[in-house]
């Protein structure tokens, strides 16, 4: 399963599922996942890609070249993201004390929640569509950068966010985003791209354009009683305007950023999110708060919660909390602190 050597013991460690594999082993003195990996540490890293394609092994082959070109080879197995959170915490079973995420920001909350729980340090490779995650702590998105920040960076800690025990490092929502990713991901199992599934899938939300009367309790005794067609809340505050948007200035605030939309229907829904994105909307056309925790009451008993792009099913009520710095991540040296 897994090679080591005397001194810093590393590896990269994926699904046996699939019959892929690489050789590799870390070579003594050239490891160091941040400086303290040189000191003492296990390396896991855990790559998610599509694992009945060729892709699969093009991406195998890239991870491995860059870890060679600083004096580490690569043993590599591919991950179909369908078992990573459980894959990171055997591989943490097994004596690693830090994981490696390859992937985009689905594989990142995976590998953070089990990361988070044994309290292991983590480091990023970029290899999704967005990456939002790695680009809010300065991460490198050019593969042999990223390896590189991994190599010679610093632990830093970071929050996260959580929903009924589920852990989550950007953000949550419920309303029209989860019916969005559902009808994503059936589009794409259709064949459809991704960014064509998205929009068939987001136009077909807001033609249902069901809505959610929702009780919300943060902290402090502030409530809100209101019906909306979505709810998000994020791991500390996003920005909405302007090419910033959808970005975090910073990520060790230890603060929930509750965001939600006014009761008002497609056109001028379509029309406010414009305006914002413009910076020409008032604050009060949304409803906004910071806060440590929050309750989300709602009729019925389940909803359904997306979490960093899944799709849950929760049993009311909605609890939300911050874990502030309960993550150690590996920035580059030169990045500020998230």
């Amino acid at each position: 399963m897994a090679a080591t050597t005397n001194a810093a013991k590393a590896v990269l460690y994926v699904d046996t599922r699939r019959n892929r594999v690489w050789n590799a082993a870390f070579p003594t003195g050239k490891v160091g996942a941040g400086r303290m990996l040189r000191q003492t540490g296990r390396l896991v890293c855990i790559l998610n890609c599509a694992a009945n394609s060729s892709q699969a092994r093009e991406i195998g082959d890239r991870v491995v070249q860059a870890f060679a070109k600083r004096g580490v080879t690569a043993k590599l197995r591919a991950c179909d993201g369908h078992n990573l959170h459980d894959l990171a915490a055997q591989a943490l079973v097994e004596g690693a004390d830090t994981l490696i995420a390859a992937g985009g920001d689905g594989t990142v909350s995976a590998i953070a929640a089990a990361a988070v729980k044994a309290q292991a340090a983590m480091g990023v490779l970029p290899l999704g569509t967005l990456n939002h995650f790695a680009k809010d702590n300065g991460i490198p998105l050019e593969l042999d950068a990223a390896v590189a920040s991994i190599l010679e960076g610093k632990h830093v800690p970071t929050d996260v966010a959580e929903v009924n025990g589920h852990i989550f490092v950007n953000n949550s929502s419920i309303g029209l985003y989860p019916h969005i990713v559902e009808r994503r991901e059936a589009q794409q199992e259709r064949g459809a791209g991704k960014w064509r599934a998205f929009l068939q899938a987001a136009a077909f939300a807001l033609y249902r354009f069901v809505k959610l009367n929702v009780h919300l309790k943060a902290s402090e005794g502030r409530q809100i009683a209101l019906r909306t067609p979505f709810v998000l809340i994020g791991n500390n505050k996003y920005e909405i305007t302007g090419l910033k948007a959808g970005s975090r200035e910073r990520l060790d605030r230890g603060l929930l950023w509750l965001h939600a939309a006014p009761d008002t229907g497609r056109a001028r829904l379509a029309w406010l999110a414009l305006k914002t994105l413009a910076g020409l909307h008032s604050r009060r056309e949304w409803h906004s708060v910071e806060t440590d925790t929050v309750e989300i009451n709602f009729h019925g008993q389940k909803l359904k919660v997306s979490a960093d792009g899944e799709v849950i099913e929760l049993q009311g009520p909605l609890r939300y909390r911050t874990r502030p710095g309960a993550l150690k991540l590996i920035v580059p040296d030169r990045a500020p602190a998230p």
